[in-house]
């Protein structure tokens, strides 16, 4: 409902109120009026307030995208390391017991002597 100054000021003075205090009244009525928020702006309010939330829910995506990249690169570093340690693993125990066998062949070898 747009506030119609002129109407309100005519209302005052017809009813008696002086012309400058009716303007007075009027101005501050007329910025009080001003400051409410129309439809219009409720609708922008709004337009803008949807823009933005698809703005984040992008980059949301982005950001879990990029999360499950990360992700899966560093279980295949953790795959990788894994398995070198278990292939270190495996010919620490060959040549471990290749050594004990030794020895034993070794003992053996003196006790028969």
């Amino acid at each position: 409902m747009a506030f119609d100054k002129g109407k309100f000021i005519s209302d005052f003075t017809q009813s008696g109120m002086e012309e400058a205090q009716a303007e007075l009244l009027g101005d501050k009525q007329a910025d009080m009026f001003g400051q409410f928020s129309t439809k219009q702006d409720l609708a922008e309010l709004r337009r803008d307030m949807n823009e933005q939330t698809q703005k984040m829910r992008l980059l949301l995506d982005d950001v879990q995208s990029d999360m499950k990249q990360a992700e899966a690169k560093l279980e295949w570093r953790l795959n990788q390391g894994f398995a070198m340690i278990s292939r270190e693993f495996n010919v620490l125990v060959v040549s471990n017991t290749t050594v004990i066998v030794s020895v034993i062949g070794f003992v053996v070898f003196l006790f028969r002597g």
